[in-house]
């Protein structure tokens, strides 16, 4: 018998089977977990938290986990209700089948009511011990190790994540600036035209630290030569880092991130340009944007996730994009620093797989390199497209000539 075909209540998409103990589709039910699990601080697209007409709340997470929350409050309201009738006043909780509490905390020593309901092993890239940002510290070397420089490059990048976030808050309005601060949360926002450059600069600047920390080389260089060095691979680490990142808060959407803490879909591309050059063609740059962004990064996020990396494996990605010689044009001394430190790289996360059990290790580190080639891709194709942004006046003061 073919079972009825349900309207989830938050997206309207059509679903066989409730989830959570309601009439929600699958993608609702984990987006609204993961958000739980993961506290974040949205904000609404348009500001006026009012999004839940028609497609938009897809759209928009603030909307979309606030329509999740009520309904979702609203059925567990009821269920706690009928088992009390059901318990007849007696006096004894009736815990076995009690309807889990939302307002309950993931981070509380039980598991997670909504990972209960939910009824599925959360993936991988939900686990805190899986993915790295700027709540993941890494404050101490352990004694001993055998793979202390994936331990420095871990503490190192947790450092980054944090010199990041601290300076695209501070590009916030200071009232909404506080309000993040007060909550303790970074909430993740639409991107806009005039934060890509100066957040591009963060990144940049934090890379150099990151750099420093990490590999004695790198310090021990010309600061010249490290700048070359991290200048010329800096796109191929910003692909590389906007897939990890697009992955873990958006793994199941059509959204990538920007910078780090900024996001961008085509919902959002629609207001992206309003604070672009007056006489740039907002209409022609929107429909370019979109389809470059599916060209590339969409794209490559798909990669990311087919792979799914692990801190390890992440931050090892990232230590071999900064050492990276693709395009063969570095001097011999510098190519062969740069071999020197990727073996270094590879050979201690050949001991993270052996130290796991893991002997067969060649195929998961195929995967991995062609997932960086696949970013060196990506890279190429960006710079393509950063010409034509330029030939219609977008960008054009990253590449003006300093004064």
């Amino acid at each position: 018998m073919t079972k009825k075909e349900l309207k989830c209540l938050i997206c309207r998409a059509p679903t066989i089977h409730a989830h959570m103990g309601i009439e929600a589709c699958r993608p609702c039910a984990v987006f609204y977990k993961r958000s739980i699990k993961l506290k974040y601080s949205l904000a609404c697209n348009d500001g006026n938290n009012n999004c839940s007409k028609g497609d938009k709340i897809v759209a928009c997470r603030k909307c979309r986990y606030e329509r999740f929350k009520e309904i979702y409050e609203r059925a567990s309201s009821a269920g706690e209700n009928c088992d009390e009738e059901m318990a007849g006043g007696s006096g004894d909780e009736n815990t076995e089948n009690k309807t889990p509490q939302p307002e309950k905390s993931p981070s509380q020593s039980e598991e997670s009511p909504l990972v209960k309901s939910l009824g599925s092993t959360p993936q991988r890239c939900d686990d805190p011990e899986e993915f790295i940002e700027h709540t993941s510290y890494f404050d101490c070397e352990p004694s001993g190790s055998d793979t202390p420089l994936l331990d420095k490059m871990k503490r190192a990048y947790s450092t980054l994540c944090l010199v990041r976030k601290s300076g695209e808050i501070s590009g916030l309005h200071h009232l909404m600036m506080h309000a993040q601060l007060r909550d303790g949360k970074m909430g993740l926002r639409p991107a806009k035209y005039t934060d890509m450059i100066p957040y591009s600069h963060i990144f940049m600047s934090g890379l150099m630290d990151f750099g420093k920390s990490s590999f004695t080389d790198f310090s021990e260089m010309e600061a010249e030569r490290r700048h070359a060095l991290a200048e010329r691979n800096f796109q191929l680490i910003q692909a590389l880092d906007g897939s990890y990142r697009g992955h873990h808060n958006f793994p199941n959407e059509d959204t990538v991130m920007t910078t780090y803490a900024t996001y961008l879909n085509d919902e959002v591309l629609k207001t992206f340009f309003d604070d672009c050059p007056h006489e740039v063609d907002k209409e022609q740059a929107i429909k370019l944007s979109s389809a470059n962004m599916h060209q590339t990064v969409m794209n490559a996020k798909k990669e990311m996730v087919k792979v799914n990396p692990t801190i390890d494996e992440f931050v090892a990605l990232f230590g071999l994009a900064l050492w990276n010689d693709y395009m063969g044009d570095f001097e011999s001394d510098m190519t062969a620093l740069i071999k020197k430190n990727r073996e270094a790289i590879l050979k201690e996360l050949r001991t993270i797989y052996l130290r796991k059990g893991i002997s067969e290790f060649a195929p998961r580190m195929g995967k991995l390199l062609f997932l960086l080639s696949n970013e060196e891709r990506v890279r190429d194709l960006t710079n393509e497209h950063v010409e034509q942004y330029r030939m219609m006046n977008l960008f054009n003061e990253a590449y003006e000539e300093e004064k």
